[in-house]
């Protein structure tokens, strides 16, 4: 059992760093968002060894300005730790569990040890193999996407910020070449539709999962417009309700990588 000192000072920053996705080989990465992401949407990126993506969704329970300042310290803990635990472990579970307990930890300090729901999908691509790696706190189910079947990656264990010791194990499946991960915001999912639009769309006044799938049919596997095109039916399925930001991110491997 690891045990953690949870008072260590954190540096007086406030503000998010905006993601630079990485160029990696064969994959490609798209953010989209319409309005501002929501007070406690985050998203991360970075590369590993040139060979490794990896990448951090998180969804903070709370008011933008308490949020806000805890994403930056988790995004100043994802980029200092993560090089370093993935050049320590041989394997990327084992890497991605302990990024997780320090995550988890940070989020506990930014919350000031009161419990608060971080929802978190957090995954490393191997770009030769296309081997994901990811662990699911809580989170959005992250959607799979393969030219034979969809799958939805639920979750694999509770949020961060609640447990100070809590562990998570890392699941394992392949993207392959000409397919896709597709990961929205819980803001996207709940998108409440306004009377009138909802019929055209799936029959349900959340968008959920039968408004992803929707979405998608017909799309290359591919990041942008997979991103574009569940961002265009949520804003739709929504009409006149969209006050609230919301933020797509997908990952794609080439067909016929080089």
């Amino acid at each position: 059992m690891k045990s953690f000192v949870l008072d260590q000072p954190r540096p007086a920053v406030h503000v998010p760093v905006p993601p630079v996705l990485p160029a990696l080989g064969s994959v490609r990465m798209k953010l989209q968002w319409h309005r501002t992401q929501g007070a406690g949407d985050f998203f991360d990126a970075l590369a590993i060894n040139h060979s490794r993506l990896l990448f951090l969704l998180m969804d903070i329970d709370g008011q933008r300005d308490s949020t806000r300042e805890i994403t930056t310290w988790v995004q100043n803990e994802f980029r200092s730790r993560a090089p370093e635990l993935f050049a320590r472990f041989i394997n990327e579970s084992g890497a991605l569990s302990e990024l997780c307990l320090h995550l988890n930890r940070t989020v506990l300090e930014g919350a000031k040890h009161t419990p608060l729901l971080a929802a978190t999908f957090i995954g490393v691509l191997n770009e030769k193999s296309g081997t994901l790696t990811f662990i699911n706190a809580g989170h959005v189910p992250g959607l799979l996407l393969t030219a034979e079947s969809n799958e939805f990656l639920g979750s694999t264990g509770l949020p961060l910020g609640i447990f100070s010791h809590a562990t998570h194990e890392a699941c394992c499946r392949v993207i392959p070449c000409g397919g896709a991960l597709l990961m929205a915001s819980r803001s996207v999912v709940e998108t409440r539709g306004e009377p009138g639009i909802v019929p055209s769309m799936h029959g349900s006044s959340e968008f959920g999962a039968p408004g992803l799938l929707k979405a998608i049919e017909g799309v290359n596997r591919v990041a942008k417009p997979l991103c574009r095109a569940v961002l265009e039916s949520a804003i739709l399925h929504a009409g006149r309700r969209t006050g609230k930001g919301m933020s797509v991110a997908a990952i794609s491997r080439d067909e016929w990588p080089q």
